[in-house]
């Protein structure tokens, strides 16, 4: 278990998750690859969901707990013309623009705020995100 202290109280986060904010993060293992769907599946089966990046503060924590040159799914994927997370929210060009030529459908991450579309059927990591659980 991983408990923080805070202004608001105690929470905690599942044993193998990072603390940060109101939030748990899951990093996924090298080798751990998998489909955008899948990956999603596999957060969901955890009670979370794939990662969805609301400020420069949280982006800086993501960067700083990876390892140079990983590639992670992340919950923002093509909805019709635009942009969205996987909780609903539309994509917000001014924190971060996705790259790459591909014509895909969903976004990775790479350590060093690198977003890149990409199609949703190769196989890469993938970050799941929860609330943390206040005690």
């Amino acid at each position: 278990m991983n408990l923080t202290q805070s202004s608001t109280g105690c929470t905690v986060c599942p044993d193998g998750w990072l603390c940060h904010r109101e939030n748990c993060y899951y990093f996924s293992s090298d080798g751990e690859y998998r489909t955008w769907k899948e990956s999603r599946e596999v957060c969901e089966e955890m009670g979370a969901d794939l990662l969805v990046i609301e400020d420069r503060e949280q982006q800086e924590f993501i960067n700083r707990s990876s390892k140079a040159n990983d590639v992670f799914w992340i919950g923002l994927y093509r909805d019709g013309d635009g942009w969205r997370w996987v909780d609903g929210r539309l994509y917000n060009t001014s924190l971060f623009q996705i790259s790459g030529k591909s014509s895909g459908d969903c976004v990775w991450w790479e350590a060093g705020y690198k977003y890149n579309n990409d199609r949703c059927q190769f196989r890469y990591n993938w970050i799941c995100q929860k609330r943390t659980l206040k005690i």
